[in-house]
């Protein structure tokens, strides 16, 4: 056999198996492909020939790799937020300071007129106010004995927080105490020296009682 005829069964062998190749490939594009009796023709690797009209994406058989498949990538998701509960408005204090002069005599623990006018413009302001707890104290200034003062503190404080009830407020939600001469206003050495009545006069500021609401304003 001449060198030819040899050379002419290898390319017919070539292009019987390349067929036999193509039977199992998808032909999608013979363009960019250079073939023999319809399958590609390949070099002594296995690959196939290119022409100058191929491009990349074209596929003919199974000259090209096979796509990789899309794999799906699981993506963390956040979990889903439950509706968010607006916060609810705290109570807050709301003090209310009124003087024990204008509530009480000196050393008396009877509301004069002044004071029950006093204490119906409070309840007239609480009437606008969400108000959970009303704390009453009573305060007194430091003339006579600290026994005394306390004593008759608390019973400004039970006068203040009767009154109160009387007028609709809950009598369970108001508490009543008293603590003397122990939290005073002024300084302790303010009225030095004085006396009588120019002592009473200046230890005015002492003299008050203190209603304290817990709730929210309007």
């Amino acid at each position: 056999m001449s060198p030819r005829q040899a050379s002419g069964v290898l390319a017919l062998a070539a292009a019987l198996i390349a067929g036999c190749a193509a039977q199992a490939g998808p032909t999608k594009d013979t363009s960019g492909y250079l073939t023999a009796y319809g399958a590609p023709v390949r070099d002594s690797f296995g690959d196939c020939w290119h022409t100058r009209e191929w491009r990349s994406g074209m596929r003919f058989s199974d000259c090209e790799p096979k796509l990789a498949a899309a794999v799906a990538i699981p993506i963390n998701r956040p979990p889903a937020l439950k509706h968010a509960r607006l916060p609810v408005e705290q109570p807050r204090p709301a003090p209310f300071k009124l003087a024990t002069d204008t509530l009480f005599d000196f050393d008396s623990a009877v509301l004069r007129p002044e004071g029950r006018s006093a204490l119906d413009k409070l309840e007239t302001t609480m009437a606008h106010a969400s108000h959970a707890t009303v704390q009453v104290i009573g305060h007194t200034d430091r003339i006579g004995a600290a026994s005394y003062n306390r004593e008759l503190s608390e019973r400004r404080a039970e006068a203040v927080r009767d009154y109160l009830a009387a007028q609709g407020l809950g009598a369970l939600k108001i508490e009543a105490k008293g603590v003397g001469s122990s939290q005073p206003s002024t300084a302790r050495n303010q009225c030095r020296g004085m006396r009588r009545a120019q002592l009473i006069r200046c230890l005015q500021p002492d003299r008050f009682a203190e209603v304290t609401i817990t709730g929210t304003r309007s």
